[in-house]
Parts: C-alpha cells; structure tokens; sequence
C-alpha cells in the first residue's frame, strides 16, 4: 500500500465497500469521519456510504442506489457520481483487505493533520513537568512526515546491496541493470535503470510490436524468474504467446497458428518445435502477465502499483512493464489528458521502482523529410520527449521509400527488409545505431538476412516492405490511430 498515492488509496476503500458491501462495519469501525477523504468526489461518495449505512433498512450501497442517493442529496451532480463510480467499480485488484485499506487512510490523515498529537499537547499546557523535548520531538517528527509521508531510500541500503552482490552473496538479476535481451542495445543502454521510462519510437508497420514481443522474450530468457507486466489494447493474450512461441521455436507465426488450428494437419519437427516452446513458456518461473482491452492510463499505473507492491511483499523480482502503445490512450481519455499520462507513467517508474518500456508512434515527418525518427516526432505530446529517460528509434529506410524499386534502394545504399536501430537519448551514456534484419515470418529482428536458397519464398514471404499476412498483427490497426491528435 505504501506505493499507492493517498487519491489511489481512497478509490481503492471506495472500490473495496461497493465490491463487499457488507464488509462496511469494517471500514467504519476504523473511522467514521465524513471528511476522512482528501478528494471531493470520493468525499462525497464516502459520505453517501456513511448515510446509507446508518439509515436503518436502507438500501445496500451498490453503485447504482450510491450514485441516486449522492445526487438526490446533493453531494454531487449525477454525471459526476456515474462517471468515478464506472473508474472504481473496475478496480478489482483492490476489492480485498477493506480494514487495511481504512486504517491506511486514517493513518495518511492522523499523520496530516497532527491530531494523534493533540492530547500531549494539551497535556504538556497543563502539567508543567511533561516531558516537553519528547513532546517537541514527536511534533517535528509528524511535521516531517506531513511535507514527506513517503519511507526514504537509503543510500546506506543500496552499498550493502553493492557488497553482498561484490562479495557474491547476491546473484542472478541486479536492479538498476535490467538487460533488453539485444546484446547490441544492451551495449549502447548499458544497463535499464529501474526507474527509467523507455520509449520505443517508429511508425505503425515498422515493427514496434514485434520489437516489443523481442525485448520480452529476451528478458525472460535471461530471468525466468522475474514477473513482466504487458498492457496491449490492440492484441488479444493469445495472439502475443503464439508470437513469443515463434520467436522462440524459430517456427513461423503463420505456422504455429495452423498448428494450433489443427493439430494433426501439421506434424514433425515443426509441430515438435512448438510444444518444446509452449512448454517453456508454460515453465516460466515468473509470471508474464497480460493485460488487454481498453484502459485509462490511472487504471495502467493502479494495477502497475499493485503488482510491484505485491511482488515486493512475496520477494520476488517485477523485472519491467510494457505499455503497446501510447497513442491507445487516445481512444478512452481526452486529448488534454495525453499530457497528464505521460507524466503518470513516469512518476510511477519512480515510486514503483520498476522499468516501463513505452511504445509510441512517430508523425509523418520522418516520412515527408525521408530520414530517421527521432524523438521529437513521438505523437500525442511533448511531455513524451521530456519524460523518456532513454529513446530507442526503429527507422526503416526501404519503407520510407515505397515508390522505389529494389534496384533503385540498392544503389542508394538501402537493403529491402533491414532495420536501423537507434538510441536517440540517453540520459545514463552514449547514443547510437546498429542495423537488425526484420524477419517477417517470425517476426523478429535478426542479424543475417536469411538465404533464398535455404528458406524458401515461403519462409521469406513478408521479410521486406511488401504487405504480407503477417503485418495484420503489428500493432497500430493501420493509419487508424494517425488522425488521434491531428499530428
């Protein structure tokens, strides 16, 4: 909880009552005072909770009879009431621990406003000989926690993690030194610090999703243990594993899905490649979760926050999350909003501890100037260029060249299919580029374009710019997101 922001922690109560409704006397048990939420709209849905329970017979307070007594009471406006009541109802994963929750904002309150202390103040006026430094220490004490209620991180804590990782008690993955699973990348990024936020920049079809799919891939090869979190508001759980398989089994996408659609069609060693992958992945140590469907951005940063404090609670590594893509949110939050979830996002890398790895479009100017992305075309907002603490650009010279003949990109230099990888900024090092071959069959960046004669037109069907069967998966539905914000 302590990760949680005092607004998160409110909702979290709110969401946990109209869940459980019955586990009220609880939450009143710990407090009852109508003012013990900051934030209007929740105060006012507490104090409609409040109303509803002492009213003797009255009605359960479920969203609907709590957003009709909110509104005939006044307390808010109906659209108001229905409009938090749709956010915190969809709050799940905290619809447990109603006491913890009420004890945490009483907790949050009393430390605020300093009334825990207000008997020994009292005490101290009228007797004289109270202990007035003990007095005065507790008073600075609160004082301290009401400019800074959050525990501080010690530099102390971390140089013992540094001995027992150089005296080698300390193995296996090392915070702040998260590798992508690119050695490349790796090289140049020297490390993902874990409260970065990482973008991964290029236009739709260039392969930001299959990147993403890589990356992930690559971390859980190198730490099965740890947990990943995956936000895709575009692609469905079973269609990312039966990506994450063909990138493992070497098997192409289009295959593992003909396996999978009948299994006794295809045999051999491709059918066998498959299940050696499903079951490896099925062998995952930590979790890769996956979230899909449409979500708001404080919805992403609510379930980040519960999965890193649960994680933390259980001793286990939370290695990064991936949010595919950013411009997603556009479809469910005001453009005026897109700002505000920029920012969201990377204060949370910072409470969290925990990498996000962000992907974005770029505009077309990349395109109409025919050169590489850079950071400053990231759609949606600015906020994007300040907050991204390291920026990875994919920039496909072929596809910036549609109308050019192979010949032609030949004798500029530019090879059908290959990729320029680069880090645009970063904060920590040096930037830089290295080239990656896109293989579309498996949908991954390799470093050799594969051989005609060995693979086959089949196996190379969807490698270069041309449209295949396989760029329906890359994320970005097309051009459907380009007219979000009119860039």
């Amino acid at each position: 909880m302590a990760t949680l922001s005092k607004h998160d922690i409110e909702e979290s109560l709110l969401s946990a009552l109209l869940h459980n409704p019955e586990s009220i006397p609880e939450a009143v048990s710990v407090c009852d005072d109508p003012d013990l939420m900051d934030e209007d709209t929740n105060r006012q849905l507490w104090k409609g909770i409040l109303d509803m329970y002492a009213a003797e017979n009255g009605p359960a307070p479920d969203p609907t009879s709590l957003m009709s007594h909110v509104s005939q009471r006044g307390y808010l406006t109906k659209d108001t009431a229905k409009e938090r009541l749709a956010r915190i109802v969809q709050l799940q994963e905290h619809a447990g621990n109603v006491e913890g929750w009420a004890e945490e904002l009483l907790g949050l309150k009393n430390r605020r406003d300093l009334r825990a202390l207000l008997p020994r103040v009292k005490s101290m006026i009228e007797d004289p000989e109270a202990d007035l430094d003990s007095i005065q220490k507790e008073m600075t004490d609160a004082m301290a926690e009401r400019h800074s209620i959050a525990e501080p991180a010690r530099a102390s804590n971390v140089a013992v993690s540094m001995l027992d990782r150089l005296d080698g008690k300390q193995v296996g993955y090392m915070p702040g030194n998260l590798k992508t699973g690119m050695p490349e990348l790796d090289n140049l990024i020297d490390g993902v610090m874990d409260t970065d936020l990482v973008g991964i920049l290029a236009r739709p079809k260039w392969g930001k999703t299959s990147f993403m799919v890589q990356m992930i891939v690559g971390q859980k090869l190198i730490y099965p243990e740890g947990h990943i979190d995956v936000f895709s508001m575009e692609m469905s759980e079973q269609r990312m594993t039966y990506r994450i398989v063909s990138q493992i089994s070497g098997v192409p996408y289009q295959t593992v899905k003909r396996v999978m659609r009948d299994p006794d069609e295809i045999g051999g060693e491709e059918k066998q490649a498959v299940r050696s992958a499903a079951e490896r992945v099925a062998g995952w140590e930590g979790e890769l979760r996956i979230y899909t469907g449409s979500m708001t951005p404080r919805q992403v940063c609510q379930i980040i926050r519960a999965n890193t404090t649960r994680d933390a609670a259980a001793e286990n590594d939370h290695l990064s999350v991936f949010i595919d893509n950013f411009q997603s949110f556009g479809k469910v939050v005001q453009r005026e909003q897109m700002e505000e979830a920029s920012s969201l996002i990377k204060d949370l890398t910072l409470d969290c501890e925990s990498p996000v790895f962000l992907l974005s479009q770029v505009n077309r100017n990349c395109v109409d100037q025919n050169r590489p992305p850079r950071i400053k075309d990231a759609k949606g907002t600015g906020q994007l260029e300040q907050d991204f603490d390291r920026a990875i650009t994919i920039d496909r010279p072929d596809m910036r060249n549609p109308h050019m003949s192979v010949d032609e990109l030949r004798s500029m230099g530019i090879r059908e299919g290959w990729a320029v990888i680069g880090l645009d900024k970063n904060r920590e090092g040096k930037e830089g580029t290295f080239e990656k071959y896109f293989h579309g069959p498996t949908m991954q960046f390799v470093d050799q374009e594969p051989e005609e004669s060995e693979a086959g037109d089949a196996m190379l069907a969807g490698a270069g710019r041309g449209p295949s069967e396989d760029d329906e998966v890359e994320t970005g539905s097309a051009e459907d997101a380009e007219d979000i914000f009119n860039v």
